[in-house]
């Protein structure tokens, strides 16, 4: 388990006005310290109610700038506080709070004094490794990358709107051709419909079929991203090298 002991517990939180979340902007993959506080004083507070420079406003930051999702301190009558009291207040909220990993959810430990809080950035190797983003771990008061299994993670939290039960991807084509989306698992079934240059689809399932050479390499992962249609893995950027979504029954 992981602690947090860099910061005072006077200073992992401070109070902000109740906002409402708003439509979500999916990202993917790790985008390094962009946060906006990390000349400032760590004991400060910064626009959601949180004391900058920690990871709980870190973790605000990614959510507010780069989901455009309105997170606060006390959003929605509830209290986020310090990180060991961030899956208690999501559950309180009625957000998930599970073992599954996605791009956008909040990694979370309730260990040591204060708890810690972190971004997931990617997910590997078929669910089982995450890279995350935080702030006050390994660096005192600044930014850090890690990747982790994805059992070392004590709690996955999902405030997105659609996080917890909504596998999306973005597609990537080649010199912006649309890529075809067949009514099967490779090349020799019909085609169904097209999906275009950032396109983003949601992915139900996904299934084994014919080996095909894409945008991202070559795979025989194919998602099905409405009834009888599916699109090469290849074309798709998930933030994963792997399956994301459960396996498709065969078509």
């Amino acid at each position: 388990m992981l602690s947090l002991s860099l910061s005072p517990t006077t200073h992992a939180e401070a109070k902000s006005t109740a906002a409402q979340p708003s439509e979500s902007v999916t990202i993917n993959a790790v985008i390094g310290d962009d946060y906006p506080y990390k000349n400032d004083s760590w004991n400060s507070a910064d626009p959601w109610g949180f004391y900058k420079r920690n990871c709980t406003s870190f973790v605000a930051h990614r959510m507010n700038n780069n989901h455009k999702f309105k997170f606060t301190n006390y959003m929605n009558g509830g209290h986020w506080g310090n990180a060991n009291n961030w899956d208690n207040n999501a559950r309180a909220l009625g957000y998930t709070v599970n073992k599954t990993p996605k791009v956008g959810a909040i990694a979370q430990w309730n260990s040591g004094s204060y708890g810690h809080v972190a971004y997931v950035a990617e997910v590997r190797n078929n669910g089982t490794e995450v890279v995350i983003e935080e702030y006050n771990w390994a660096t005192k008061y600044g930014y850090g990358k890690r990747t982790l299994s994805t059992s070392s993670v004590e709690n996955f939290i999902h405030v997105l709107p659609g996080s917890s039960d909504e596998i999306t991807g973005t597609v990537h084509t080649d010199n912006g051709l649309p890529v075809n989306v067949r009514s099967g698992p490779g090349t020799s079934y019909s085609i169904v419909g097209k999906k275009y240059d950032g396109d983003v689809v949601t992915i139900e399932c996904q299934i084994r079929g014919e080996t095909v050479t894409g945008k991202y390499g070559t795979s025989d992962l194919w998602n099905r991203i409405g009834t009888g249609q599916y699109i090469s893995d290849t074309y798709v950027y998930t933030g994963s090298d792997g399956q994301v979504a459960p396996t498709c029954p065969s078509p």
